[in-house]
């Protein structure tokens, strides 16, 4: 299994101040090789890095943050994608998961909290499958 240090994440969000934060919380939590992207699409034209995981803004126009899970999804159904937004649609979340996410955070007072849950469980359970 990766160490934390070695595992690739990427982060997408079209907040420059979203982006710092999790980069640097990602930072505290022992995370070093960390991708910054401002929408889906920035994402999607660097997915050749292979990300480990990704953390996902459902509104990172101008892919919305569902299309660009389901491109991830086809191509490399193994990456982590963690959807984080403020939209409370049980809709949204319903078919999020239906597309395999691997876990959908709320953007509130707890986000980074859950951020730190969330990777911990995707790298305790061992769940990384290896592509050459």
């Amino acid at each position: 299994m990766k160490n934390r240090n070695e595992l690739k994440v990427f982060v997408v969000d079209d907040s420059p101040m979203c982006r710092f934060l999790y980069k640097r919380h990602l930072m505290n939590l022992g995370f070093k090789k960390i991708y910054l992207f401002e929408s889906g699409e920035q994402c999607l034209a660097n997915i050749h890095i292979m990300p480990d995981i990704i953390l996902l803004d459902f509104d990172a126009p101008p892919m919305s943050g569902l299309d660009v899970l389901k491109e991830v999804k086809i191509l490399y159904p193994h990456i982590h994608l963690l959807m984080i937004s403020a939209q409370q649609d049980i809709q949204v979340v319903i078919e999020a998961i239906r597309y395999g996410v691997s876990g959908y955070i709320m953007k509130d007072d707890n986000q980074l909290e859950m951020v730190s849950y969330a990777t911990e469980k995707i790298i305790s359970e061992n769940r990384f499958l290896f592509v050459s």
